[in-house]
């Protein structure tokens, strides 16, 4: 109720709404609502009695990542978490060549945990994500709030979402991180982006999705290793084993549907 106060739009648990301007709209006002709650975070010092947050436009000149390690046990089992960044918030400022800059001041000189989640209770909880965590969190809403949404992985290092708004067979792009909607080329004409390979991955199949984001068809082949009949038969293998898994784990989605549908 209180997340319907403050979109002023159908409650989540009512659904989708089926005229697909209301939905657009609809989906609109929650890009805007999760970005407002969940902000990017760049690279910072996560302990509260320091002023380095890690959640503007640039990593501060002192904080240096350290790598990554294996997530604890509760992580890994609780958060789903993949791997553990650590970033060091250093006493110093750190040059561009890693010695010490002249000015800019220094941290608290402690080492910060990211964990890489993949848990929407989780990645709820902590508001500290970037389009990996972001993109699932924002993928159980969507399909919270009653819509069909898939996941897309671009193999050049971002992730997103589509949505399907009803009385349409279109797939809609939507990014939360950049509380974009509807705008496919952003990175290829915005980023300069030179797509390999775009795939979506919906709750029983995947789709190979690159010529919906990448200028043209001569740009995307010419990024890729392999042939167009190489790519569709292993798009034809993860279909397959999809949906070997799916019954596998309807248990777990309905917990992150449950979860998604209490926070909302």
């Amino acid at each position: 109720a209180k997340f319907a106060r403050e979109l002023e739009t159908p409650r989540a648990r009512e659904g989708a709404p089926a005229d697909g301007a209301e939905a657009e709209a609809h989906v609109r006002a929650l890009l805007a609502w999760f970005g407002d709650r969940f902000a990017y975070y760049r690279v910072g010092c996560t302990h509260a009695d320091c002023a380095t947050p890690g959640r503007g436009s640039t990593r501060p000149a002192h904080v240096v990542n350290l790598g990554s390690v294996a997530p604890r046990w509760r992580e890994r089992w609780a958060a789903r978490a993949s791997h553990v960044e650590l970033h060091l918030c250093a006493r110093a400022a750190v040059a561009a060549d890693g010695g010490s800059a002249a000015a800019g001041g220094g941290g608290c000189g402690r080492v910060s945990r990211f964990v890489r989640m993949n848990s929407f209770r989780h990645i709820a909880a902590a508001r500290r994500g970037r389009c990996g965590e972001y993109s699932y969190a924002w993928l159980c809403v969507l399909r919270a709030a009653g819509y069909q949404a898939r996941w897309v992985a671009d193999w050049r290092d971002h992730v997103w979402c589509e949505v399907q708004l009803p009385g349409s067979a279109r797939w809609v792009h939507t990014d939360p991180c950049e509380r974009a909607f509807d705008q496919p080329r952003m990175y290829a004409d915005g980023w300069g982006k030179r797509h390999s390979y775009v795939v979506a991955f919906g709750e029983s199949e995947c789709v190979d999705v690159t010529a919906s984001y990448a200028k043209d068809a001569a740009t995307w082949r010419a990024e890729r290793e392999l042939s167009d009949e190489a790519v569709a038969g292993l798009i034809a293998q993860l279909n397959a084993r999809l949906r070997a898994e799916r019954a596998r784990r309807r248990p777990l989605r309905r917990l992150t549907a449950l979860a998604a549908r209490a926070y909302l």
